[in-house]
């Protein structure tokens, strides 16, 4: 599976790439800015994409918004990651067709395979 990872952490990316790469075999790869983010996925067109939530210039709601209203990339899942803890802030996310919310810090042992079954599941909580 090929996964973006859209941080605007380098660290965060970094971290991403080891438990979706290294640890659970899948093909990364990142955007550190929300700038272009249609055109990059229209690009790359990845399997899945873990967005954060607050990122510089944009918040991560108004870019899973424009993905889900574009019919090339309306269909792809979008996840976000987020250190929210707010379950307004989580109901405003599921509300814009995001498949899931994983917590940060992320469980870099256990990602991948989350990532997995939230995909196969159709699950709305990852």
């Amino acid at each position: 599976m090929k996964i973006l990872v859209v941080d605007d952490d380098p660290d965060a990316l970094l971290l991403a790439r080891f438990a979706l790469e290294d640890l659970g075999g899948h093909g990364v790869i990142t955007a550190q800015e929300g700038t272009g983010l249609v055109s990059r996925v229209l690009e790359e067109r990845p399997d899945a994409i873990l967005l954060d939530y607050r990122l510089p210039g944009i918040r991560g709601d108004q870019l899973a918004r424009q993905l889900a209203d574009h019919p090339a990339t309306a269909q792809i899942p979008v996840f976000f990651v987020t250190a929210e803890d707010d379950p307004d802030a989580e109901q405003r996310l599921l509300a814009t067709g995001a498949r899931g919310i994983f917590p940060k810090p992320l469980d870099l042992t256990e990602l991948a395979g989350r990532l997995e079954s939230a995909m196969g599941s159709g699950d709305d909580r990852a």
